[in-house]
């Protein structure tokens, strides 16, 4: 029996809450916030039940109760010290994204996943939506050829946001908090890394949230000679019919493949075949997956080493919007 704890109500809890409430092999053992008023949406959940306890801290979870599994869903500057004190329990982790906000926070949790040998993942959730999925095997099965020029997007409704996301060492920057998902699917979907980056933001429109980027650009040199450029921004207006505008099209030298949200039909155009939607996979269930993986059940679909390098491209971009240089990375 999976004994699941989770620290912070301020991301994808949900996902989480939501897998373990559809297993019978999990419970949901605690619940940890720094900020109580946000317990009362937690308790919503099916997963969480009348043997679930409550704490004020991360530390008190760790230190009074016995769980295998860590769901960290807090603020972004939290994350660091909470996962290695994790691993250091041996306490398997999967962590909001953007795993660091810094460096040096980065390399303390590739040391600590080292050294204990914990499983780790992150809540990059789009890697299990089926178009993208789709998008993948097109691509890796040479459907479109060379893949050439990629094109991302991430455009979001502001909506009410927290205060720690007005903060820039709290919450670190759009680049890295939403721009982690569209460069994690480039990057999976064509098996390519990144060479080099240049970057841009800012706030012009969205004064009353302080130091959150109201946009971003981001242009990644990518291996074989690739290009992506990604755009993200929370100017998406309020009366939009949904909350986020996803897209990523993928031209290479032998046709497109382009899927405009997680679960839309992803379709594909060549000269051969002309244009075609693609069959979509089963949706995976990220954290199941996660908890199969531990049991040695299957191979967890992001891997240690993944999130490491994408933080590290992430970081590396947004020091290049900071300083208005581009730089490898």
């Amino acid at each position: 029996m999976h004994r699941v704890a989770i620290y912070g109500i301020e991301g994808h809890e949900g996902l989480i809450l939501s897998s373990v409430a559809q297993r019978d092999d999990a419970v949901v053992a605690a619940v940890a916030s720094e900020n109580p008023a946000r317990f009362d949406e937690a308790k919503g959940y099916d997963a969480i039940t009348g043997e679930t306890k409550f704490y004020g801290s991360w530390q008190e979870i760790l230190d009074n109760e016995d769980i295998d599994v860590l769901g960290i869903c807090s603020e972004t500057d939290r994350h660091v010290d909470v996962i290695v004190a994790a691993a250091e329990r041996g306490i398997h982790v999967m962590s909001e994204k953007p795993i660091a906000p810094e460096s040096a926070g980065l390399e303390k949790i590739k040391a600590a996943v080292a050294t204990s040998g914990i499983h780790f993942s992150a809540l990059l959730s789009m890697r299990t939506a089926p178009g993208y999925a789709a998008m993948r095997d097109a691509v890796r099965s040479g459907a479109i050829g060379k893949p050439v020029l990629l094109f991302g997007q991430k455009s979001y409704r502001l909506g009410e946001r927290p205060e720690w996301m007005k903060s820039r060492s709290s919450f670190g920057g759009i680049i890295p908090y939403i721009g982690c998902h569209m460069l994690d699917l480039a990057m999976w979907i064509t098996g390519l890394d990144v060479i080099a980056v240049s970057a841009a933001h800012g706030n012009t429109s969205k004064p009353e949230v302080r130091e959150m980027e109201d946009h971003a650009a981001v242009i990644f040199k990518m291996t074989d000679g690739a290009d992506f450029a990604l755009t993200l921004d929370y100017l998406r207006p309020a009366a939009a019919p949904t909350h986020g505008d996803d897209r990523l099209r993928i031209a290479g030298s032998d046709g497109v493949v382009e899927v405009r949200s997680a679960d839309a039909v992803a379709q594909v155009i060549t000269a051969a075949e002309g244009l075609r939607d693609l069959d979509l996979p089963e949706k995976v269930n990220l954290f199941s997956d996660f908890l199969d993986a531990i049991d040695g059940k299957t191979t967890h679909i992001i891997q240690p080493e993944e999130i490491f390098r994408l933080t590290e491209i992430l970081l590396g971009a947004l020091e290049a919007a900071d300083t208005g240089k581009p730089r490898e990375v």
